[in-house]
């Protein structure tokens, strides 16, 4: 009998032990970033980034999902998204006028609290501050910085050919003649309307300076004012008539590839190059360097990636945002999604001890531009959208076959969508 009174107790006991315990709360479901780095390094860098937003954050657990394309095809997918409510939690951004669209349709929530907490202004070079802030409020936080203002080169060649990397347009040009006279073909290009317009950045500094880079951007200068059009000659002088045979049938990446086997000897492109070059089994500082094109007189044209966010709607996304967004800008963060992108970091408060030696080379350029204050955006992404669109398509026609006369009617079209795009209140913004 007292067995059973014992047994019936301790039931009784163990039931209530139950009942008190606190109740474990369900992890939060994660909230979403949305990019198009989908694969390669890309992917490793985006994972890397989240796993120490997880980290440092584990109440608001962030996961990606991939946005196939680019920049045209996220802006797509967010604008459905916003009308049918599904909005993440943040999401990658070029910078200049494709944040501004957003912010001109009221869907971007500023981060000016997030910038304050890890002084943006003096972690970010101005140049990139100069390109996410509108009406004095800061809209995004720059993640990366990929020069593409540098021209890699095949060093075999250049040493075979006694031939150094040139520093003046002179220079480049007599380089250039050199490699023509030995067999070999000057500069890769690519299909699209991006690569060869990045080529297009240099003599566009070397005419107009920095200043006048971004007066141009901005809508105050004309395309077919003297100083302009001698950019664009400059651009035809040394870099179209230089281009490979045929090279608007190439990727950026089988035209990476006439330089790995020897057939042409430069190409100016961003330096995710370099980590093509090294998996093609190039070793940089032996196979390959770069330096930078002539005419920049110091400054460094840079394609940048940025983070931004909306009012979501939901407190708990909301704040997955905000935390991804202090985990982005940290040193950490930073140096856990840059190392693997083969990207410079956006912070340059970061050392150089994540990257290789062409890394290495490229974090002291950015640093040294930086302080003179010449990191320079990506120019097509300060123009309004459709503009920028047409640049690219227009530079990249005209190069197939330039002569004076396309010039001018390509100057022609640029200025006549330049002013009406004037007209309309808004469209420019002051650099």
């Amino acid at each position: 009998m007292k067995s059973g009174i014992t047994l019936v107790t301790a039931t009784l006991i163990t039931i209530c032990a139950f009942s008190a315990a606190p109740a474990q709360s369900a992890p939060a479901p994660a909230s979403e970033i949305w990019t198009y780095w989908g694969s390669g390094t890309e992917l490793a860098a985006i994972d890397g980034l989240m796993a120490v937003s997880n980290k440092n954050y584990p109440d608001t657990p962030i996961k990606q999902r991939v946005i196939s394309g680019n920049t045209t095809e996220m802006r797509q997918a967010l604008q459905v998204g916003f009308m049918g409510g599904n909005i993440p939690a943040v999401w990658q951004s070029a910078l200049g006028q494709e944040l501004k669209n957003f912010v001109d349709s009221g869907r971007l929530t500023p981060v000016d609290d997030i910038w304050q907490q890890v002084t943006g202004d003096k972690i970010f070079p101005e140049g990139l501050t100069r390109v996410v802030t509108f009406n004095g409020r800061h809209y995004g936080i720059p993640l990366d910085m990929h020069t593409v203002s540098n021209v890699f080169y095949n060093k075999q060649i250049f040493d075979k050919l006694r031939l150094a990397p040139p520093k003046t347009w002179e220079e480049f040009a007599a380089v250039s003649k050199a490699l023509k006279d030995a067999g070999y073909e000057v500069l890769a290009n690519a299909g699209g309307n991006n690569w060869t317009a990045y080529n297009l950045y240099a003599p566009l500094v070397s005419t107009l300076g920095t200043e006048g880079y971004y007066r141009l951007a901005s809508g105050d200068l004309p395309f077919n004012s003297p100083d302009v059009h001698k950019a664009f000659a400059l651009f035809t002088e040394m870099y179209a008539k230089n281009y490979m045979k045929n090279w608007s049938g190439y990727t950026w990446s089988s035209a990476a590839d006439r330089l790995v086997q020897g057939k042409v000897a430069m190409y100016q492109m961003g330096d995710w190059l370099a980590s093509y070059l090294k998996d093609k089994g190039m070793k940089p500082g032996t196979d390959f360097d770069f330096f930078p094109a002539p005419g920049l007189a110091g400054a460094t044209v840079v394609q940048v990636d940025v983070l931004a966010r909306a009012d979501t709607g939901d407190k708990v996304k909301n704040q997955a945002g905000k935390n991804f967004l202090l985990a982005a800008a940290s040193a950490e963060g930073q140096r856990a999604f840059n190392g693997p992108k083969g990207s410079v970091t956006a912070n340059l408060t970061v050392d150089d001890s994540i990257y290789d030696t062409i890394g290495k080379k490229t974090w002291r350029e950015v640093q040294q531009s930086n302080q003179q204050n010449k990191v320079l955006p990506n120019f097509k992404f300060l123009l309004p959208v459709e503009l920028g669109e047409e640049l690219g398509n227009q530079i990249a026609a005209y190069t197939q076959n330039p002569s004076p006369q396309a010039l001018e009617t390509m100057l022609n079209a640029l200025e006549q969508q330049r002013q009406t795009l004037k007209e309309e209140e808004g469209k420019f913004v002051k650099w």
